[in-house]
This record gives structure tokens, C-alpha cells and sequence, in this order.
């Protein structure tokens, strides 16, 4: 679908870009230590260009699927719901690509996951708070089923806003979530409208994932690790987030599996605990010889300490963080 338009690099006098020799040159420095860079290099002066081979038919579905990013974005569930229903996107492992990759790993992912569903294995429904340990828990049990590891919401924190085509393909069985919603009114319906009564909620004490977001996006995307960005994450986003699961639980509004962070990161013994009560809220019996044996995956781990994230916070922002969390969710949390 997308194409370089080296037509116009190279025969546009009114394009400004640099010379090919020097392009190159700039590029080859720059793939020294970084390739994906050095292609983002090239794209930033090489112009693209839509496929003339597609019909107008496919290009619907695209400017469907790109429409309903851009609601998700803004907030819009009920119109992101219908753009990406017309757009005839199959859930895959999220992350705003392409259309083509999506659709491609969309695909990929329905094989696999029919798949597993002959192989009787169910669909595990969690929701993870961003930076508390998920993929290294999502990849070990992927990896042990052999389920593909799916996203169902579109957005972005707090308000993954979960797409209903999306959700009706994952519960019929076979996958597993590695996704990042919150119970909020609209999800909760979406819930409700799929009989999805249990979540397993994956929790972090949301001041250090506060602090580890902030270093993620340093590290991903040159954002500063500025004490102000910490805090805007942990207000804006964190507490919303994680309040909201605590109002659906406590309301009846549906039966959430708490797993704590701490569980999965302390040790082989406890990771495999998580594991087996993760699996005996899904229905997958657990084998005979037990899950002494499964291979943990370690991803996404920065240090590993508990405190880590205070050296990123002076000691009058992490009293004002500690003041600012609701005593509810101390308890939960046991802080």
C-alpha cells in the first residue's frame, strides 16, 4: 500500500531534500549504532506515495481503519467502534500500524488462534497496568500454550477504549490479552455485552510505574524524565486507571482477579503461583506435574527493585504522591 516516491526525489525540482550522496553518507553514520534510525532517516526526506494498484474498495477499509485510530484517540469509542467494524480489521497485538501490517498479523493471529481453540484451549481475559510486569508474564504464558497475544482496545492511557468486533473474536477461545483498559463506563458495557463477568487485573503500586513510564519514554522516545512528567502520569493517568477497577470490583460491577506486580517479579516459585491462579480462573487445568518446569520469560525489566522508581522523584513529590492515593487503594495495594 505504501510506496517511496523516488519519482519525485528525484525529479521534483521543488522537493527540497539533500543530495542522494549525502543522504547516504548521513544514513551510514547514523546505522553505525542504530538501523532503525538510519531507515527513519531516510523516510524523513524520501516521500511516500498510495499503491494506484489497490481499488477503491480496499482503501475504504483503510481510511476506515485510520478513522477509527484517530476517534480512539480522541476519545470517541462509539465511533471508533463502527470506523474499525467497516474497516474490516482483525484484532492483533495493537500498537497503530500500518494498515497492512495489522491486517497481515491480524490473520496470522486468527490461524493461530483457531488453532488453539481446536486444541480446547480458552481465551485469558487480563488487563495489565502499563509497566507492572506484563510482557515478561504475557510472553511465559504465550509462549507455554502456545496462544497468539492479543490487544483489543484501541487509545491510549487511560482510556483504551475496547473495540466490541474485536472482543467477540477473542472470547471465542485460543488467545491471550496483553492489553491496557480500564473499567470504565464504556468498557464496562462492552463487558457486559460479551458476558465477560471476570478480568484478571494486573496491578503495580502506580507510583513507580509512574516513574517507569516516564523512563520507557525517555528511552523510546526522547521524552525528558522530568519529576512534573512523572507526576502528570501518575494523576492523569495512573490513579484514574487503576480507581476505576477498584470502583467496578467493589460495586459489583464485574469480579476482578487482582495479581500483583510484586508476585510475578519476586521469584521462580511465586511467578509460577500466578501463573496456576491465572490459568484456574480461565478454566485451563493445570498439568500434572505441576508448572515447576515452565520457562519464565524476562522482558521490559529495568532493575527489578522495588524502590527503583524514588530516584527519579524527590522525597516532597513522593510524600504528595503518597497523600494523593486514595486509602482504598493503599489497602489493595498493602502500602
Amino acid at each position: 500500500m505504501i510506496e517511496l516516491d523516488f519519482h519525485r526525489y528525484f525529479n521534483d525540482p521543488t522537493y527540497e531534500k539533500p543530495v542522494p550522496e549525502k543522504l547516504i553518507e548521513e544514513a551510514d553514520i547514523i546505522a553505525d549504532s542504530d538501523h532503525r534510525a538510519a531507515v527513519e532517516h531516510f523516510t524523513n526526506f524520501i516521500p511516500l506515495k498510495l499503491s494506484t494498484s489497490r481499488n477503491d474498495a480496499y482503501y475504504a477499509n483503510v481510511y476506515n481503519y485510520i478513522k477509527a485510530l484517530i476517534y480512539a484517540r480522541n476519545v470517541q469509542p462509539e465511533e471508533a467502534n463502527i470506523a474499525m467494524a467497516n474497516s474490516g480489521m482483525l484484532p492483533g497485538s495493537g500498537g497503530e500500524k500500518y494498515f497492512t501490517d495489522a491486517l497481515e498479523e491480524g490473520v496470522a493471529h486468527a490461524l493461530k488462534q483457531d488453532a488453539a481453540i481446536e486444541r480446547g484451549v480458552p481465551s485469558i481475559f487480563l488487563s495489565s497496568m502499563p509497566r507492572a510486569a506484563s510482557a515478561s508474564l504475557v510472553l511465559t504464558i504465550s509462549n507455554y500454550l502456545q496462544v497468539p497475544v492479543f490487544r483489543v482496545s484501541v487509545g491510549s492511557l487511560p482510556y483504551f477504549q475496547l473495540v466490541d468486533c474485536f472482543v467477540k473474536r477473542f472470547v471465542r477461545g485460543g488467545g491471550l490479552l496483553h492489553d491496557h483498559f480500564t473499567a470504565w463506563d464504556y468498557n464496562l458495557k462492552i463487558l457486559s455485552d460479551n458476558n465477560i463477568n471476570d478480568v484478571l487485573v494486573l496491578v503495580r503500586d502506580p507510583r513507580a510505574a509512574a516513574a517507569s513510564l516516564g523512563v520507557m519514554r525517555n528511552t523510546h522516545y526522547g521524552d525528558p524524565t522530568t519529576e512534573k512528567l512523572i507526576l502528570d502520569n501518575y494523576r492523569k493517568a495512573y490513579l484514574p486507571w487503576l480507581r476505576n477497577w477498584i470502583e467496578a470490583d467493589t460495586q459489583g460491577k464485574v469480579k476482578v482477579h487482582w495479581i500483583r506486580s510484586s508476585d510475578v517479579t519476586r521469584d521462580a516459585e511465586s511467578f509460577t503461583a500466578v501463573m496456576a491462579r491465572i490459568f484456574e480462573v480461565a478454566g485451563i487445568p493445570e498439568p500434572k506435574g505441576g508448572l515447576g518446569t515452565v520457562e519464565i520469560q524476562s522482558a521490559n525489566f529495568v532493575t527489578g527493585k522495588a524502590d527503583a522508581w524514588k530516584e527519579h522523584v524527590s522525597e516532597d513529590a513522593q510524600k504528595i504522591m503518597l497523600e494523593e492515593m486514595p486509602s482504598e487503594m493503599r489497602d489493595m495495594l498493602k502500602i
